[in-house]
């Protein structure tokens, strides 16, 4: 199946995932729980619209933390991330995504954790996104731990990918978190489920 129909297909799958409310709030709850997160200081995340995982509460925790949060803007073929706080005031975007008007944009390199929406996700890693490579060409430039968000329906069991593409470090879903482990030689490293419902790939 090709990149296409793969997003298709997803989005499909994505728009009747039942019990929504009840999952976003399952992974809202691991996001802000676990050690990545609470180590950061600086984290961008996107702005979610449509079925995608909700970040709202996410970013509003950020927020009441004190954390430094980022959301994207399209700037031309670019995608820059800026500051955002309670008075930001936001236009929609070409995508239909509302993102800031203004605010001091940060460097890829400043950031501490990546958070990215995708259609699909695999057991490597790899994310589908919706074909703007927006996501694809500023994950190059980083250097943070990176987490996609998903319902575990999203999961697939390969995604095309090139050799440019850079895999994610954790895939939270409702129920598991998906912690990519690799050897010396960056092979991707299987591993089997955990007792506390950690699955390391």
């Amino acid at each position: 199946m090709d990149k296409q129909e793969l997003r298709k297909r997803s989005m499909e799958i994505r728009k009747n995932i039942p019990n929504k409310e009840q999952k976003n709030n399952a992974i809202y709850n691991a996001i802000i729980s676990c050690d990545e997160y609470n180590a950061a200081n600086i984290i961008a995340i996107y702005n979610s619209m449509g079925s995608e995982v909700n970040t709202k509460e996410i970013i509003l925790y950020s927020l009441l933390k004190q954390k430094i949060v980022l959301l994207p803007k399209i700037d031309g073929e670019d995608m820059l991330f800026v500051r955002v706080d309670s008075n930001t005031k936001y236009a929609l975007s070409k995508f239909g995504t509302l993102e800031p008007i203004e605010g001091e944009i940060y460097d890829p390199d400043k950031i501490d954790l990546f958070i990215v929406p995708g259609l699909a996700f695999d057991i490597n890693g790899n994310r589908l996104g919706y074909g703007g490579g927006y996501y694809d060409r500023y994950l190059r430039e980083l250097r943070a731990v990176k987490i996609g968000l998903a319902f575990e329906e999203q999961l697939v069991n390969s995604i095309p990918t090139e050799e440019k593409d850079i895999p994610l470090n954790i895939i939270q879903t409702e129920e598991n978190r998906y912690v990519r482990r690799v050897n010396n030689d960056e092979t991707p490293k299987r591993l089997v489920m955990e007792p506390t419902r950690v699955r390391k790939w």
